[in-house]
């Protein structure tokens, strides 16, 4: 069999064959100088000749893709007034019929609905990839099911597409990225790129289901998960394609001892309108580097009663309620709102944080625009900045190393300053104390806080200046800072108005090696005096016989 650029799907095996190597007409245009697309049966052993002209097939299933150039067809296949053209057509094996996609392009590849394949934008004449210049190869696809054609935006060559992933390689050149990191911008990288879905009606997990979504998914309806599935987003860009507000939304739901899972990583979710993902208590979230966003005048507003961690997460709304722990780390959230049980925020922004009932923030190293409490709640924040903070009820908010510019005051609550204190130990010639023991007494004489130093002889203390609630500022006064060390004791008095470091000379030398050093060595070398002389009667001990 005469042919080229062969491609096998089952017992066909489709090729193009040139007129011009038979000096036979296959298409029956009068000449012979046209590339024919022709496919061989293996089951029934027989050519059969589509006459259409055509290059590069690929085949899968009833399906022959390939491209044609529209001067051996004699027939402008894409409407543009010209017939200079090479675009990417299709025949069916069983209805014979061959299908003008009027894309253009060259290398197809076709599997089920998809034939993806490549596009020279300067022959195209249009910016597919949005560079603004039209110098680029682009991939591109054809749906079957509904006649779009779609650009991945993604420069490359010989795409190659099954399923949902369209694969082709890219200079690193045309990117100007050294994508595999080594050094230079010379290489050609394999890549892949994700088609995205569109989903109608809601998509529902159960039982031990695991769903993984990648990519592009646009859906209309909700996305529920129960039971003990798993939800999976992975590079992942959700669309929910609402008409109105919250008319969708995601939601873990609680089913008797059951325990629905939700994984996302580098993933976008997103709406036109308002829309909510719930969380409900028995149910586990682990997100990181993802956002839960929506269009200029939509948002996301995120419940959750489960337990939960979240890292590099932006989300405009986040309430948190249940007795679960819920971890919040390198967020961004509009409007943190908690109703009962406890959220740890680290390295975190977040505009509003808001605490009702029993609920509890601790927060470590955030921006905070507004804080609020009431009923029972508590905030403990550190190391931070707050703008404004409002109380009321019984609250309470403690503040460790922490500014704010404005407070706003009410009812039995109350506002707590905290700052550290460095405590340094040392003995008559300035070396170090490890293991003194530092504690601070209130003017009272009643104990504050205590601990030991460290091996570098010092201990951090965190103290309170004062406490605020709405009938004024009430600070605690001079601390009495003592720091022992066997029968050795120093002391030193100290007003905790801002972060302070105090040293307290022993006066003594510290022996090179402790007391309480010694003991411990002492009783480590008896133990293995011990054993070995144990071990050594049972080794001398004679074998009955």
């Amino acid at each position: 069999i005469l042919g080229a650029y062969a491609s096998k799907d089952g017992n066909i095996i489709a090729f193009e064959t040139w007129e011009e190597w038979d000096g036979v007409d296959l298409n029956g245009d009068g000449d012979t100088t046209d590339s024919i697309i022709r496919y061989y049966d293996m089951f029934t052993e027989t050519i059969v000749n589509t006459t259409a002209a055509g290059y590069e097939p690929s085949i899968d299933g009833d399906i022959i893709a390939f491209c044609t150039d529209e001067s051996e067809e004699n027939e402008d296949l894409n409407n543009d007034g010209d017939t200079d053209d090479r675009i990417i057509r299709y025949y069916n094996i069983s209805s014979g019929i061959v299908t003008n996609t009027t894309a253009y392009g060259d290398f197809p590849c076709v599997k089920g609905d998809i034939i993806a394949f490549e596009t020279w934008e300067s022959d195209f004449g249009n910016d597919l990839n949005g560079d603004d210049d039209t110098d680029d190869n682009v991939i591109r696809y054809y749906n079957i099911s509904d006649g779009t054609i779609t650009s991945t935006a993604e420069m490359g060559y010989y795409a190659s597409v099954d399923g949902r992933k369209i694969a082709f390689y890219t200079y690193e050149s045309d990117l100007d990225e050294d994508v595999n990191g080594d050094g230079d911008k010379d290489d050609s990288i394999i890549r892949y790129y994700v088609i995205p879905q569109i989903h109608q009606g809601d998509l529902i997990l159960d039982d031990n289901d695991v769903y993984v979504i990648e990519g592009e998914f646009n859906i209309n309806g909700s996305i529920i998960v129960t039971e003990n599935a798993t939800l999976i987003l992975k590079n992942a860009v959700i669309n929910f394609m609402q008409k109105s507000d919250w008319q969708y939304n995601m939601s873990l739901r609680n089913p008797l001892n059951g325990n629905p899972r939700l994984q996302a990583k580098n993933t976008t979710i997103t709406s036109d309108y308002k829309y909510k993902i719930s969380l409900a208590s028995n149910t586990f979230a682990n997100v990181s580097d993802s956002k839960f966003i929506g269009s200029p005048l939509a948002y996301c507003w995120l419940w959750v009663s489960g337990s939960a961690t979240f890292h590099n997460l932006t989300v405009y709304g986040l309430s948190i309620s249940g007795s679960f722990d819920i971890f919040l780390s390198h967020s961004s959230i509009h409007s943190l709102n908690v109703y009962s049980g406890s959220v740890s925020a680290y390295n975190s922004s977040i505009n509003s944080a808001i605490t009702y009932g029993s609920g509890q923030i601790s927060m470590n190293k955030c921006t905070v625009h507004s804080l609020s409490t009431f009923d029972q709640s508590r905030q403990y924040v550190s190391n931070s900045t707050v703008e404004i903070i409002s109380t009321k009820g019984n609250s309470s908010v403690w503040l460790t190393n922490s500014s704010f510019t404005e407070k706003y005051l009410y009812n039995n609550s109350k506002v707590f300053i905290l700052w550290y204190l460095d405590v340094h130990v040392i003995d008559s010639e300035g070396t170090n104390i490890p293991n003194a023991n530092t504690t601070a007494y209130y003017p009272n004489g009643t104990l504050a806080e205590s601990k030991l130093t460290e091996t570098n002889g010092r201990a951090k203390l965190t103290l309170l200046e004062k406490m605020l609630n709405a009938t004024g500022e009430y600070p605690v006064g001079n601390y009495t800072i003592t720091a022992t060390y066997e029968t050795h004791e120093g002391q030193e008095s100290v007003n905790m108005t801002e972060n302070k470091e105090i040293t307290i000379q022993l006066p003594f030398i510290i022996p090179e090696f402790p007391t309480n050093l010694l003991i411990t060595l002492l009783i480590a070398v008896t133990t293995t005096l011990f054993a070995l002389k144990r071990f050594k009667k049972l080794k001398l001990k004679p074998l009955k016989q």
